[in-house]
């Protein structure tokens, strides 16, 4: 007979959540998710039972991200390219756009064009970048800068201030220490801030401790003061007592809020 048996009786084919197992012609049942399998695994379903929905040969009742259950077909449809959420897999069925698209009419579109950015939240707009700015993510916060400005600190500047200089459309610090008051294009010192000299490119402090330079000599720091770039007492960059040396610390701090 060429038959399958299914539960000691022959058919053409087997019954609803059963598969054959090939060669014997035997039929077995599914797991008890799936409505059709290639397997008894809880992974070969190939449809499911009422109130669940296929994802990657699983039936599961809530579908995974980026997908919408389709209860005609009881399968989880991937959303359309560039949505995160949708009521249906095609173009124009998006709810949630992913970054860097916007929601145009349950369409996912581009987000903003360049020297734009997008306001975000339920009904974003895009507004336009700072001035000199190609690219940005916000109003104070440029990425990229026109061909003729440089970034420094979310700004597109087409001079770089003081003590800093211009490398690969970027402000960078003429050095680490902040002695330097001018530089080249390698960030080598040009001229100092007060309390240094300079020398081979370098800014340093040519005197003893406890002292500092302006106009070619050296001048005793302030009170309490073991070394110092000027004569003010908030010039002041280090103390000869640990407890003024934090409360220096303390005010600049607050100083600086």
């Amino acid at each position: 007979s060429s038959g399958i048996n299914a539960e000691s009786r022959c058919r053409d084919s087997c019954p609803s959540s059963y598969y054959t197992t090939g060669e014997d012609r035997i039929c077995k049942r599914c797991h008890y998710t799936c409505e059709t399998c290639a397997g008894d695994s809880i992974h070969q379903c190939t449809s499911c039972i009422s109130g669940l929905f296929l994802s990657s040969g699983t039936c599961i009742r809530d579908c995974p991200a980026n997908h919408v259950a389709n209860s005609n077909t009881r399968t989880c449809d991937k959303c359309a390219d560039n949505c995160v959420s949708c009521f249906g897999s095609a173009d124009n069925q998006c709810t949630g756009c992913a970054s860097h698209f916007r929601l145009e009419g349950n369409v996912c579109s581009p987000a903003c064009p360049d020297g734009q950015y997008s306001t975000g939240g339920q009904d974003p707009n895009c507004k336009p970048c700072g001035q000199k700015c190609s690219s940005c993510s916000g109003p104070d916060s440029c990425t990229v800068c026109e061909d003729n400005a440089f970034l420094f600190n979310g700004e597109c500047l087409t001079k770089c201030p003081e003590s800093m200089f211009k490398r690969d459309r970027a402000c960078l610090p003429c050095d680490k220490a902040g002695s330097c008051l001018r530089c080249n294009d390698v960030g080598q010192c040009l001229s100092c801030k007060d309390g240094y000299k300079l020398s081979e490119g370098n800014c340093l402090n040519p005197c003893e401790k406890g002292l500092y330079f302006s106009e070619e000599s050296c001048h005793t720091c302030p009170t309490n003061c073991d070394a110092c770039n000027g004569p003010s007492d908030l010039s002041c960059t280090a103390c000869n007592d640990p407890t003024i040396q934090s409360l220096m610390m303390k005010y600049n701090l607050q100083d600086n809020v």
